[in-house]
């Protein structure tokens, strides 16, 4: 039997592992989620803006505007929002970059 998955937890997961490091990330109020999937809107420190689809398969760019679906869009499918977030945002690597270091830093004091 296949687990059923809560997306709404599972998305609120994602938010704040990586909230420190986009403009903004938030669950979209206008894409509903089928129960098989939900979408986020996300902004890049870049000011880049994107939808995301988060589904089993991982985590999807399905238009580069909030609350948007472009059938045009990148076929590319992440494993987790860490890759997605490296591919298109070099000041989110230097964001988690610069915040590993600093954790690493008091653990060594």
């Amino acid at each position: 039997m296949e687990d059923i998955i809560d997306w709404t937890q599972e998305a609120n997961a994602v938010i704040n592992d990586v909230k420190k490091h986009v403009k903004t990330i938030e669950i979209s109020d206008k894409l509903i989620s089928d129960g098989s999937n939900i979408f986020l809107n996300v902004t890049l420190l870049e000011g880049k803006t994107m939808t995301v689809l988060l589904d089993n398969n991982g985590f999807h760019i399905v238009s580069l505007e909030h609350n948007s679906i472009d059938e045009e869009t990148s076929e590319t499918t992440y494993e987790t929002i860490y890759a997605l977030l490296q591919a298109h945002s070099e000041q989110f690597i230097n964001s988690f970059g610069n915040a590993l270091v600093s954790a690493l830093e008091k653990e060594v004091k």
